[in-house]
């Protein structure tokens, strides 16, 4: 907290993930997103064989996490697929918090077609994306955003990617930068318990 203190006037990037240990724990992370790396925030370890959390699993954690940066005014919540959903959208409207989450290709959408459509409907060809305003998400559409849709050079799958934002090529480099828990989560594994496990 004492190095976030100097940064109250440039957005804060966090990033929310989980991972698996032994195919026992599952550890929720609240990561600051700097200098390449993702810095713990908070975190929380639950007896649970699965990446897949249920949002009141780690409300609590979000909970903190705004009182903790209370006095930053821009703060960005990126996350993957498994964290699409109406209860974390709903929460993150009413704090007032950015956020570029992905969603998974049979989300339904509503308002980009004349019916509700699956997000894989409208995904691009490779090296192409589309952007959409005011779309509503999953059955009952109640939850407003903007999208982007697209195939980005260079990585093996489509990406649907929902933000409070206006949708530009900005919105797949802010959620690019989730990726960076890649290596808090390598240093969470191999890098620190299983060395310690296995080693004389």
């Amino acid at each position: 907290m004492a190095a976030l203190k100097d940064w109250q006037n440039h957005r804060l990037y966090l990033a929310i993930d989980t991972t698996v240990l032994w195919n026992r724990f599952c550890m929720i992370h609240i990561s600051v997103v700097c200098c390449g790396r993702a810095i713990p925030l908070l975190w929380r370890v639950l007896e649970h064989g699965s990446a897949t959390v249920a949002f009141r699993e780690y409300e609590s954690m979000l909970r903190k996490a705004r009182w903790l940066l209370r006095h930053h005014p821009d703060v960005m919540m990126l996350a993957d697929r498994g964290f699409s959903n109406h209860d974390f959208l709903s929460w993150l409207q009413a704090s007032n918090w950015h956020y570029c989450i992905r969603i998974t290709c049979d989300t339904k959408l509503h308002g980009v077609r004349r019916h509700p459509i699956e997000a894989s409907l409208i995904y691009p060809n490779k090296g192409e994306a589309a952007f959409y305003r005011n779309v509503g998400l999953w059955q009952d559409g109640l939850i407003r955003c903007n999208l982007v849709v697209a195939y980005p050079e260079g990585v093996s799958e489509h990406w649907a990617v929902i933000t409070d934002e206006p949708p530009t090529l900005k919105t797949l480099h802010e959620y690019a930068l989730r990726f960076r828990v890649e290596e808090l989560f390598l240093d969470s594994k191999s890098g620190a318990f299983e060395e310690r496990r296995f080693s004389p």
